[in-house]
């Protein structure tokens, strides 16, 4: 068991704020050319993510304006001022809901864990994306956050020199703010390895991974209705939508199980670089039955799955359990 370091995370529900003060990472060893992945299971409508370092009482929202600064606009450096601008825009481009990008916290909580993980000799020491809490509230939000993660994780990895990453939910009504993760950007920050050219040539890659989105689909008793393959700079990205099969049957659990591992398999053997696995399943209506994030390049992996089979065990994938 490995655990990452910092990070505070709170979940709200029925009005109700409880603090995750420790949530504990596993590891799942492979053999691949990036070595182990931290993965996470999600079943609430929110992640966990990465391990406290501070203990403080749990706090209600504050409203938008108590947030705290911890870098005032003026005195940030032309390359910091350019970094956040940069990331707003890029978040933008990928359709993430961005109500702005800053170096303004939470609350007191949050700054005391920044100022204890940084120090005054760090450019841009925190970045702070706001996003509408209703965009946590979908069952896409896992996706939301991921692409935070890997555009802020692709900008530290280009030189940015963002220290810790942070996403605050806002109440568009209520003004109210809460901080939903923090975390250290080097945490994120794929492994060398990933820097390398993929060895092999992008369409053999996506013909190989069409391929493994049909077997695996049709193994988990599922039927594979898209399948799209891009690259970035934080590597390639095999994205699948998939229903249920006859009678809303199917094994959304079995299917994310199945690509981790031909995915990974692929990876190894030849190089592919497929870095992240996205993973939409619905049910013959078109409600979301099941969403999931695999990444091989980064630190976490995430998994939801629809209330009404959040008690079937066997309905979750075996590697983020």
């Amino acid at each position: 068991m490995k655990t990452n370091s910092l990070a505070v995370s709170w979940r709200v529900g029925t009005g109700l704020i409880v603090i995750a003060l420790v949530v504990v990472a596993v590891l799942v060893t492979r053999d691949s050319p990036v070595g182990a992945q931290t993965a996470a299971t999600e079943e609430a409508s929110t992640p966990q993510t990465m391990t406290a370092v501070v203990e403080q009482e749990p706090q209600g929202p504050t409203a938008a304006s108590e947030g705290l600064t911890m870098v005032p606009e003026d005195e940030l450096s032309p390359m910091a001022k350019s970094c956040l601008a940069t990331l707003d825009e890029r978040l933008r481009a990928k359709g993430v809901p961005v109500l702005g990008v800053s170096t303004r916290v939470g609350d007191e909580g949050d700054a005391r864990v920044v100022t204890e993980n940084t120090d005054t000799a760090d450019e841009l020491p925190v970045v702070v994306v706001r996003i509408p809490l209703a965009a946590i509230n979908d069952p896409d939000y896992i996706f939301t956050i991921k692409q935070i993660e890997r555009q802020i994780a692709a900008m530290a990895t280009a030189g940015a020199p963002i220290r810790i990453m942070g996403i605050v939910t806002v109440d568009e009504d209520s003004k109210q703010e809460q901080t939903f993760t923090m975390g250290l950007v080097s945490d994120m920050i794929s492994a060398p390895e990933w820097k390398e050219p993929a060895q092999v040539e992008y369409t053999e890659a996506e013909a190989s991974a069409k391929s493994i989105a049909s077997e695996a689909c049709a193994e988990a008793g599922l039927d594979l209705v898209s399948f799209g393959f891009s690259e970035d700079d934080l590597g390639r990205t095999l994205e699948l939508s998939a229903v249920l099969g006859a009678g809303d049957s199917g094994n959304p659990g079995a299917l994310v199980d199945a690509m981790e591992s031909a995915v990974s398999g692929l990876n190894t053997e030849s190089g592919a670089k497929i870095a992240t696995v996205i993973v939409r399943v619905d049910d013959s209506a078109g409600s979301p039955v099941a969403r999931a994030t695999l990444d091989f390049g980064m630190t976490n992996s995430s998994f939801w799955l629809g209330p009404q089979y959040r008690g079937q065990t066997d309905m979750k994938p075996g590697i983020l359990q």
